[in-house]
């Protein structure tokens, strides 16, 4: 309803204050679909969020998603630094490290991430700046005292270094 889309619509503008407008391409938008989805998601060919269920934490996440997409470098600054902390780490399931229903295929580096989710990647895409921008939104105060290597990237890249 019209209180969802405000929180969306106040999300929406928190995670883009901060993040440097040097960051992300002059005219980059994003689509958020709220009626579609199993899992919330991000959709890199529309530059869509599909967001069914899930609030504004799971909107942030997904716009991280977004950001990592389309900001040049970006996606090449978070495999790096992936690569750096789990170098040399086994790949275990998400489902083993959680305890949660992840699909079988899901897998992650544990690290010391402050969630096991950070340390899942894809071909082309990580999680860590989507989980990064999450809790720089809900929890920043625990970002910071459990991973703040991890903390003051997120504040580097999103402020364009």
């Amino acid at each position: 309803g019209k209180d969802r889309k405000t929180q969306f619509e106040r999300t929406n503008q928190m995670v883009s204050g901060m993040v440097s407008r040097n960051v992300m391409p002059a005219g980059t938008q994003v689509n958020i679909n709220g009626k579609s989805g199993k899992r919330a998601n991000y959709v890199d060919v529309y530059s869509q969020v599909n967001i069914k269920n899930g609030g504004p934490r799971t909107l942030a996440h997904e716009l991280g998603h977004h950001i990592e997409h389309k900001s040049p470098g970006m996606f090449a600054k978070a495999k790096a630094f992936w690569e750096q902390r789990t170098a040399g780490e086994a790949y275990v399931s998400l489902r083993s490290a959680t305890g949660a229903n992840y699909a079988r295929g899901e897998t992650t580096k544990r690290d010391k991430w402050t969630h096991p989710y950070m340390g899942k990647t894809y071909r082309n895409g990580t999680e860590l700046i989507s989980m990064g921008i999450e809790y720089l939104l809900s929890e920043p105060t625990t970002l910071l005292r459990q991973d703040p290597e991890y903390f003051y990237f997120l504040i580097n890249v999103l402020q364009g270094g």
